[in-house]
């Protein structure tokens, strides 16, 4: 078994380093050059990335899963924690593309839809099946849900993306109510409904 995930951590290793590098890549120029990083953005190139990024989910599910086996030892169990799989999930396999594909909206919002569509499915399926960490799989649920939210124009769509995001913000609280950086984003979703805004933000100092 500790073979397994050692294996697998290594192939992680190798597709997340290839995700941060083309993430970065991706990213909006400091200076200069904007219109041709504009003009980049190529449907077959980021259906490959979609692809690769979708890997990196696959691989840290499989991680995840093994290292939690119920046969598992104690320090192989502790092996997400000791690597921070859950940010490294966020930040490197997830959060990073959707900004890439945040900045060539509105060419991007088929992939933007995509990826949230998949990931937040991954949530739930983390949720189930690797209980140990559900707070951070609600907080990701709903930190997807809000970021799908602020790129539609369709009232109908944010009112339901929404209701999605503070549904999963108070289940968050529901297990852990000292977390104030999600009454900020309750405060966020409460606009333009000022005193309710107001109040989450107090709740959040």
């Amino acid at each position: 078994l500790v073979e397994a995930v050692e294996d697998i951590y290594a192939g992680l290793v190798l597709v997340e380093q290839k995700c941060i590098e083309l993430d970065q890549v991706d990213t909006l120029p400091s200076t200069g050059h904007l219109e041709t990083w504009i003009l980049s953005y190529d449907s077959e190139r980021n259906r490959a990335l979609v692809n690769l990024h979708r890997i990196n989910w696959r691989d840290h599910y499989d991680f995840l899963q093994a290292s939690q086996h119920p046969q598992g030892s104690p320090k192989l169990r502790a092996l997400p924690i000791k690597y921070t799989m859950a940010a490294r999930l966020w930040r490197h396999a997830i959060h990073q593309y959707l900004e890439c594909l945040r900045l060539r909206l509105p060419d991007s919002f088929e992939f933007i839809d995509q990826v949230v569509a998949e990931t937040y499915a991954l949530m739930c399926l983390l949720e189930e099946t690797v209980p140990n960490f559900s707070e951070t799989w609600l907080e990701c649920k709903a930190d997807l849900a809000q970021y799908r939210m602020t790129i539609t124009v369709d009232p109908s769509a944010r009112a339901t993306w929404n209701a999605v995001a503070a549904e999963q913000y108070t289940r968050v609280l529901q297990e852990d109510d000292t977390v104030g950086r999600i009454y900020h984003h309750l405060a966020v979703l409460e606009n333009p409904n000022y005193l309710r805004c107001l109040f989450g933000h107090l709740k959040a100092v």
